[in-house]
């Protein structure tokens, strides 16, 4: 039962981001799905949940929802919104993967887990092609398809997983896995979400430079070598990958625009800061999450959000080893999040579900090292 409601909880988060769902609200009932794991492992599983390893989690969590309370309730500003919902849902989802990987992790439903991601993915990705991205031409300034970030970070984590996880042996099953994820990655440069591009580049770059395998890092380098003298000697190419995509169009002598006028709002910003430095201004949006995080909660409350993501920096970073499978696909989603942090207002939290895959490989990385431990333990104790 708990593997069953897992795995429908992952295919509804997928699935959200289908486009007449969007359109109708339904997406928002689709991701309460993750409530029916919980309540089913809270049955099955319940000292996973009290494990000492989730404590930090618990801790940042309820430290800054009550700092944003107490910060709303003493000026009557709003400061109890997207973020603490986006982190709540963050936290929900990485107990949930913890409590289900402790009990019934294995390569099977690994496995399993990313086929049905490579479905989900494939599905949505047919779907935004046919519906908007095959009637619009590239060279519009204009995006397509509104929820393109969401919809390419989807994209660009389930690729990651799968890449990390389980490429199948099988011939024909190898071929087609492989042609889903192409496919998944031409409508991720499609989109245009460039902040994604972004994270796509720093895996891009992960696997030439700290890939532990030569052959593999070799093979990445070649390719790219070779994609990059062929964008640069075809006009076409150029036009399309870098003027068209790379650029969205836009002026690039002018970095306000080929920026998409975030020069002008970081300045807008930056003057809010001044008289409000230690407990923020409350809720406001735009696209960065560092600089947002300080306008919004000041030094104080950016404080808690950024001493919990440099911890779990360098957990992923130090901590999850060896760095394969799991703790490969932990450490590649959190990071380019972070990247892609850098230019859009919520990752690596939200917005609402969308970063589910980062805190759900976090979970299982956090379980299996835990079960890894208390096995070597055992063992002593036997002994």
């Amino acid at each position: 039962m708990a593997t069953l409601v897992f795995f429908l909880a992952v295919a509804c988060s997928i699935l959200s981001q289908t486009p007449e769902f969007l359109k109708s609200g339904v997406d928002q009932y689709l991701k309460l799905t993750w409530l029916l794991p919980f309540i089913v492992l809270i049955f099955e599983n319940l000292r996973a949940f009290v494990n000492y390893k989730l404590f930090f989690f618990y801790s940042f969590v309820i430290v800054f929802f009550l700092y944003c309370l107490t910060l709303e309730s003493v000026t009557g500003i709003k400061y109890v919104g997207a973020d603490v919902y986006n982190i709540a849902i963050s936290l929900l989802v990485t107990v949930v993967s913890f409590a289900y990987w402790s009990k019934y992790g294995n390569e099977r439903n690994l496995k399993t887990l990313v086929i049905i991601l490579l479905i989900t993915g494939l599905y949505l990705s047919i779907t935004v092609y046919t519906q908007y991205l095959s009637v619009a031409s590239l060279s519009e300034r204009t995006y397509a398809f509104k929820a393109k970030n969401s919809m390419a970070s989807i994209l660009l984590n389930i690729i990651i997983v799968a890449i990390s996880c389980y490429i199948p042996k099988n011939g024909i099953l190898k071929v087609a896995s492989c042609l889903s994820l192409l496919l998944m990655l031409v409508i991720i440069f499609m989109l245009k979400s460039r902040a994604t591009l972004c994270g796509f580049f720093f895996i891009v770059f992960y696997y030439v430079v700290k890939y532990n395998n030569f052959k593999i890092r070799l093979a990445v380098g070649l390719v790219c070598l070779v994609v990059v003298i062929y964008i640069l000697i075809n006009p076409v190419a150029y036009e399309i990958i870098v003027e068209q995509i790379l650029f969205g169009s836009r002026n690039a002598s002018d970095i306000d625009d080929l920026s998409s006028g975030r020069v002008t709002l970081f300045m807008t910003q930056l003057k809010k800061i001044p008289g409000h430095e230690f407990f923020g201004t409350g809720n406001y949006y735009m696209d960065c999450f560092p600089l947002m995080m300080i306008v919004q909660y000041g030094i104080v409350g950016s404080g808690i959000v950024f001493a919990f993501l440099a911890k779990m920096a360098y957990t992923v970073t130090c901590k999850f080893k060896p760095r394969t499978g799991i703790c490969l696909a932990s450490y590649l989603l959190f990071w380019s999040a972070i990247v892609n942090c850098l230019f859009e207002a919520q990752p690596p939290f939200g917005p609402g579900i969308k970063c589910f895959l980062i805190w759900t490989m976090i979970g299982f990385s956090f379980a299996t090292i835990f079960t890894k431990r208390k096995r070597q333990s055992l063992k002593l104790d036997v002994v």
